[in-house]
């Protein structure tokens, strides 16, 4: 059975050239100015970052999945050693195509900038 979904919230994505950092305590974990962000309809905007633009090492967390209604099934992610620190979508719903294999971030677990 698919998951509701409410008619009236929206999914917007955005290739952005503002400067977005993720940090962890004082180490710069992803630094990139090719961000892709994504405002979703009652919550602050969320950036999406290349894999490629991640400094430091990246690993699934195996068997951690979640799905939203309006994305699809997201996978967890440690990131330069702090667990679940981030997440991805690599098959999105087609409203969210744009987010596709990049990783959003946790900010209960890092800061993230975005310039």
């Amino acid at each position: 059975m698919a998951a509701l979904r409410d008619p009236f919230h929206r999914i917007d994505v955005h290739a952005s050239s503002r400067r977005v950092r993720v940090l962890a305590g004082d180490e710069v974990i992803a630094d990139t100015d090719r961000a892709v962000l994504l405002f979703e309809t009652g919550l602050p905007p969320v950036a999406y970052v290349a894999r490629a633009d991640v400094r430091v090492p990246v690993a699934s967390v195996e068997g951690k999945r979640t799905f939203c209604p309006y994305k699809g099934e997201a996978g967890y992610w440690t990131v330069g050693g702090v667990d679940e620190a981030a997440w991805s979508y690599d098959y999105p719903r087609p409203e969210a195509t744009g987010i596709a294999g990049r990783l959003a971030f946790d900010p209960s677990k890092v800061t993230v900038e975005i310039g």
